[in-house]
């Protein structure tokens, strides 16, 4: 009897333990967009679509711009809970190790006010994340061969959303607009990143 009670409680307390041993690792998109978005392997970002991503934040917005050029391209803005907001900017090049990708530079910087106001304007002004999850397509017969494609997601109390275009063919002009302040907020360094919305 005692030594059943014993293995009941060892039982008890292994259990968890093995369960926290498991690998659960989220998508970064959930299931409904995964098979339309695709962003780069080896970008070590948050998901932010589940609940739990949004714990200690106002709003978190990400923008991932993918050329047809070797590189990639992530910027994050959060907003935590007491106000304060910060880019997050990642630069994917092709991994020489393994097939995929790897962050060859990353940063994170304060974002300023008026930038923010500007950025909040532009959303507002913007047709962004009105539908979920939001598809800019070609018109029936047309084939879009250039162009950066976008992912562009939102995270607040409201929920989360998505959105994806690509910049040439069919991103309407206040998307761009919305990740062109994103990119001057989060200040690559160089004139490229800008220039992919062109």
């Amino acid at each position: 009897m005692l030594t059943a009670l014993k293995s009941m409680l060892v039982a008890a307390f292994i259990a968890p333990v093995l369960a926290g041993c498991v690998s659960t690792r989220t998508p970064m998109l959930p299931p409904e967009v995964e098979d339309w978005g695709a962003l780069p392997s080896g970008l070590a970002e948050p998901p932010l679509w589940p609940r739990q991503a949004m714990a200690g934040y106002r709003r978190r917005l990400r923008l991932v711009l993918s050329p047809m050029v070797r590189q990639r391209v992530s910027i994050r803005i959060d907003t935590d809970a007491s106000g304060r907001t910060v880019a997050h900017f990642a630069r994917l090049e092709p991994s020489e190790v393994a097939r995929g990708w790897e962050v060859t530079e990353t940063y994170s910087r304060p974002v300023p006010t008026k930038a923010l106001a500007r950025l909040d304007a532009l959303i507002g002004q913007s047709k962004l994340w009105e539908i979920y999850p939001q598809y800019w397509q070609s018109p029936p017969g047309e084939i879009c061969v250039d162009g950066v494609e976008m992912i562009m997601e939102r995270a607040s109390a409201q929920g989360y959303r998505f959105s994806e275009a690509n910049t040439l063919c069919t991103a309407p002009s206040s998307m761009l607009a919305v990740a062109a302040q994103m990119i001057d907020i989060a200040d690559p360094g160089d004139k490229q990143v800008a220039g992919w919305l062109r």
